[in-house]
């Protein structure tokens, strides 16, 4: 409907959309199961790990129960529709070899189907319920099994979209298996810790030098704050050889980060975390003057 290029011809234009879209490849890696990979190679099981350790365990449960609507009379169109839009996306990234980026962000779109069909499998068990106490004991249950998950988003905003179920252990278990902050949710959170430093008190006296390796957006926010400030992007392993006072560095893209020594790095005076995770660490140049 909103791309008018398939007007003409929809069945052809619609197919070439699907080619060209399913083929755009980008020469970057993503970290997957403690290994550096090609997003243009993802192995079949890369989708269904990713859901599977960053969807609510309750939420998983349900959905995988839902299957039993395929077996039954009642429900088996609406069942069958909605699982095929949950699995139809992964059959045609294999079939086509797409590249797939950072976690399951490209697939977010088949997680409603997945709630409803978790939903429409709590309701089935509570209609073969009969007895009124073991109703509401499955209540409790249920409620009990989202707490978690809920109480973790609120203590951890606005950082939601780093969460990892309990079947990897958390953000903890996670880290330096699996991607952490692709979104960069962190960027703006770890900007104003920096802006908080007694060096960034207004009026600016003289330039301030931030190197960083985070995405680019942290131009806008330090830029907007005074244009005194200077970012510089560069990797990591590079810092020592330039010229900067401050420093914001991203745990992203640093290999073997569990076995490094120069992580969490030298200098850190604040540092945006989750759990015993450091996601981005605010660092003040050692060798400034």
């Amino acid at each position: 409907v909103f791309l008018p290029f398939v007007w003409p011809n929809l069945l052809m234009a619609s197919a070439r959309c699907i080619q060209v879209f399913s083929n755009y490849h980008i020469a970057v890696t993503m970290l997957y199961r403690g290994q550096d990979l090609p997003t243009s190679f993802p192995p079949w099981h890369y989708l269904p790990v990713w859901i599977g350790i960053t969807t609510p365990v309750v939420i998983l449960i349900l959905f995988i129960a839902s299957g039993i609507f395929l077996f039954r009379r009642n429900g088996i169109s609406e069942a069958l529709i909605l699982w095929s839009t949950v699995l139809f996306p992964w059959i045609l990234i294999l079939v086509l070899h797409s590249p797939v980026y950072d976690a399951w962000r490209q697939f977010f779109f088949i997680y409603p189907p997945m709630v409803v069909l978790a939903g429409m499998a709590a309701a089935a068990a509570f209609k073969r319920i009969s007895n009124q106490k073991t109703e509401v004991a499955f209540a409790g249950i249920l409620i009990l099994s989202f707490i978690p998950s809920t109480v973790w988003s609120i203590r951890n905003h606005p950082l939601e979209g780093v969460y990892f179920n309990e079947l990897v252990g958390g953000v903890d278990g996670a880290f330096g298996h699996y991607e952490m902050d692709f979104y960069g949710e962190s960027v703006e959170l770890a900007t104003q810790k920096l802006l908080r430093q007694r060096a960034f008190k207004k009026p600016l006296k003289d330039s301030v030098f931030v190197l960083a390796n985070v995405p680019t957006q942290i131009n806008y926010y330090l830029h907007r704050y005074d244009p005194k400030i200077s970012v510089h992007h560069a990797a990591f392993e590079q810092r020592d050889s330039l010229k900067w006072n401050y420093g914001i560095f991203y745990s992203r893209g640093l290999d073997g980060i569990l076995q490094r020594k120069d992580w969490p790095p030298k200098g850190m005076i604040d540092s945006v975390v989750i759990g015993r995770t450091i996601i981005m660490a605010i660092v003040k140049n050692p060798k400034s003057d």
